[in-house]
């Protein structure tokens, strides 16, 4: 039986050219044994592709999907990999804001258009899925980047409050956790104020609750959540 396959590959933005050090990102790719049924662009947190998101990206193409992470921070420090803890998350943010959400959405947009060439014709549909950072990201992608995607899934995204009033172009499912300290409930219930036709699910649980390396990982709410968001991905034929 063939193993799951993991490679490094690189693409080049030339929004970033001369604006930062390096106009080229790479992406971790994780590849199914058997046959793609379709692909996923995950992205990450502001802790980078680290050990947490490559482990994902191994789990979800074990699932039958081609997955895609774009190292967004390439542009400013290469392979950033940082670990859970106070310093390393004042330093992911810094990364983040040096990024600027145009660059990030530029980034996506081109990692996206290459990962659906790479699927075969008649199983080329693609999903974002985003934590934390990146599920605010998944969200504008969602509402910026027309058709790009066929779905967006968006994990504890802080700043989706922040453009709530945008409209997506694509199905769109949001999960959150109730005892989030950096996304109050009111902030949660505005979005579903805004987006009344979007599912959008709340779970006991804190940020990050997907994440099996940090102090509010929830195996249960991690477990529901992948489950609601991969009969999500089947619904929308991904």
């Amino acid at each position: 039986m063939k193993e799951l396959q993991t490679r490094r590959l690189t693409l080049k933005s030339k929004l970033a050219e001369g604006k930062f050090a390096h106009a080229e990102f790479s992406i971790f790719e994780a590849k199914p044994s058997n046959e793609v049924k379709g692909g996923i662009l995950l992205i990450q947190e502001i802790f980078g592709v680290n050990a947490h998101i490559q482990k994902l990206a191994r789990h979800y193409a074990e699932k039958g999907y081609l997955v895609w992470a774009p190292a967004y921070f390439d542009h400013v420090e290469p392979n950033v990999e940082l670990g859970y803890n106070d310093s390393t998350f004042a330093r992911g943010r810094e990364l983040a804001k040096a990024i600027s959400w145009d660059q990030a959405l530029d980034d996506t947009k081109i990692a996206a258009d290459a990962l659906r060439k790479a699927l075969p014709a008649d199983r080329n549909k693609i999903a974002a899925i985003g934590f934390c950072w990146g599920g605010s990201l998944a969200w504008i992608s969602a509402t910026r980047l027309g058709r790009t995607f066929d779905a967006c899934v968006s994990y504890y995204g802080r700043q989706v409050w922040d453009y709530r009033e945008e409209k997506p172009q694509v199905p769109v499912m949001l999960h959150y956790g109730e005892k989030d300290p950096m996304i109050p409930m009111l902030n949660v219930r505005a979005i579903e104020k805004a987006q009344p036709n979007l599912p959008v699910y709340v779970y006991p649980a804190g940020h990050g609750f997907n994440c099996d390396e940090r102090r509010d990982y929830d195996p249960e709410a991690a477990r529901l959540a992948e489950a609601r968001t991969f009969k999500f991905l089947e619904e929308n034929g991904i």
